[in-house]
């Protein structure tokens, strides 16, 4: 009966030693990597990588290829990211206040709570982007394409959306006050 006891109470121990295993793995799998910060730094270029929580503040990420990385949380404040890739890249919660934008591809990208206020995406491509409850108070989106985008609690106030394309986007619950809307398109938007 002992013999049975103690192997029962080893199997335990086996099974939660695993699932602790199992968590440890996970979570690596999800978090930051250094490796990839290097090699952003060092090419330029970080497809599918893992970037999340890192500070970018500041750097000059011009013509950078990010596609489909992970940056959620990241702060990328006043960082220069004109002409960079970032389709299908989570941005979800991160930090781009006041950093330059312009000609971006942000197409398909999870934008949900991001901080871009003050921000430059002046002629950026934000078709199909999931911006739902982010903060673009007094950003530059003059000729921006926003199609099919989901602007759901957007605080867009003061924000300059001159020539700005944004057929079949959902304003639902968007505030606009003060927003520049001259020759933007709005035709079949989801207001």
């Amino acid at each position: 009966m002992r013999l049975l006891s103690a192997a029962v109470v080893m199997l335990g121990r086996i099974s939660v030693a695993a699932a602790v295993a199992v968590i440890v793995l996970a979570s690596t799998t999800l978090a930051f990597d250094p490796d990839d910060l290097k090699k952003l730094k060092e090419t330029n270029k970080c497809v599918e990588c893992d970037l999340s929580e890192t500070d970018l503040s500041d750097l000059s990420l011009i013509d950078a290829n990010l596609r489909r990385a992970n940056l959620e949380g990241a702060d990328l404040a006043r960082a220069d990211l004109l002409r960079a890739n970032l389709w299908a890249t989570n941005l979800e919660g991160a930090n781009l206040s006041k950093a330059n934008l312009m000609r971006v591809n942000l197409r398909d990208a999870n934008l949900k709570g991001a901080d871009l206020k003050g921000a430059n995406l002046g002629k950026a491509s934000l078709r199909s982007a999931d911006l739902a409850g982010a903060d673009l108070r007094g950003v530059n989106l003059e000729g921006a394409k926003l199609r099919y985008a989901n602007l759901t609690r957007v605080n867009l106030e003061g924000a300059s959306l001159k020539g700005a394309d944004m057929f079949a986007a959902s304003l639902r619950d968007a505030n606009l006050a003060n927003a520049n809307l001259l020759g933007c398109q709005v035709t079949e938007s989801g207001c």
